[in-house]
C-alpha cells in the first residue's frame, strides 16, 4: 500500500490550457509513472539509519543538434567532458542527509553508472544497476543514494530522439534558432543489502508549472557545436548557469521525498 503522505496528485496538472499537445500528453505519461512506480516504505525507511551518496551525472555536457522537421531527427550529440560536478552534487545531498542519516563516503565506478542511464518511458524504469551497487566495497551503510542520468525522448522538442544527463540543445528552423539547457536526472534510494529500489523522483524544476523537467533557454554564446569548441572559459560560463538548475531541483527532490524536512 502506498504511502499515504506522498502526494500523488502533484504529478496532475490543475489546468492544461494553453499547454502544447506534447507536454500535456506527456504530463498524463508521468502521472501513470507516479502511480505505478514504487512508492516510498515509510517503515522501511524508518530503518535506514545510514546511507552513501552516488553521483554520475557529470561526466560530460552533451552538445545536442536538433533539425526542426519531420525528416530528421538532428544529429547524435557529442559530449564535451566537464569535471567537479559530482563531487558538488554529492557534497550537497550529504550535507542535507547529515541531520538525519549518518553519511559515509564509498567509492564506485563513476563512469560505468553514468553509462546507465535511468529510462523514463510510461514510467517504467530500464536501468539496472545491481551489478555496479553489488560490486561497491559496503562502508556500513544501509542504503544507497543514486543520483543518475534520466533518458527521455522528445523532451527537447517533438523531434529529438532521446536526450539525458547534463547537456545543451540546439533546434534550428528557417525561422531561427533556440538554445536550451537541460539537466535530466532522477534520484534513488535503493537498500545496500537487498538491491531493492526504496525509492525515485525523476528531478523537476522548483515552481515551474506542473513539475517540467529543468530546461531553459540560453543565450547563443553558451551554445557549442562540437566538444572542440567547448573553452576552458566556455566550461565555466556553462557551470556557472547549469549549476543552480542541478542544485535546486535536488534540494526540491529531497524535500519531496521526504529526505530531508
Amino acid at each position: 500500500m502506498r504511502d499515504a503522505s506522498v502526494n500523488y496528485c502533484a504529478y496532475f496538472p490543475q489546468s492544461l490550457r494553453g499547454i502544447p499537445m506534447r507536454e500535456q500528453v506527456f504530463a498524463a505519461l508521468l502521472a501513470v509513472g507516479a502511480l505505478m512506480a514504487p512508492a516510498f516504505a515509510g517503515s522501511g525507511f524508518d530503518n535506514v539509519k545510514s546511507v552513501a551518496v552516488i553521483s554520475a551525472i557529470g561526466d560530460c555536457i552533451r552538445l545536442q543538434r536538433i533539425d526542426a522537421t519531420i525528416f530528421s531527427a538532428g544529429e547524435d550529440a557529442e559530449c564535451a567532458p566537464i569535471d567537479g560536478i559530482d563531487e558538488t552534487v554529492v557534497d550537497q545531498i550529504t550535507k542535507a542527509l547529515s541531520p538525519r542519516f549518518v553519511v559515509k563516503a564509498v567509492r564506485y565506478n563513476r563512469d560505468a553508472i553514468a553509462h546507465m542511464p535511468f529510462v523514463l518511458e510510461l514510467g517504467l524504469g530500464d536501468a539496472n544497476i545491481d551489478a555496479q551497487l553489488k560490486a561497491i566495497p559496503n562502508p556500513g551503510v544501509d542504503a544507497y543514494v543514486v543520483v543518475q542520468k534520466l533518458r527521455l525522448s522528445n523532451i527537447i522538442s517533438d523531434n529529438s530522439r532521446w536526450s539525458d544527463g547534463l547537456g545543451m540543445a540546439r533546434e534550428s528552423s528557417m525561422f531561427g534558432a533556440t538554445n536550451k539547457m537541460f539537466a535530466l536526472f532522477t534520484i534513488r534510494v535503493i537498500d545496500a543489502h537487498t538491491f531493492k529500489e526504496l525509492a525515485d523522483h525523476p528531478v523537476k524544476k522548483p515552481g515551474s508549472f506542473f513539475g517540467m523537467f529543468p530546461i531553459m533557454e540560453v543565450d547563443e554564446a553558451l551554445w557549442a557545436r562540437w566538444a572542440r569548441e567547448v573553452t576552458p572559459e566556455k566550461k565555466v560560463a556553462i557551470k556557472a548557469k547549469l549549476m543552480p538548475l542541478v542544485q535546486e531541483g535536488i534540494a526540491d527532490s529531497l524535500h519531496k521525498m521526504q529526505l530531508t524536512p
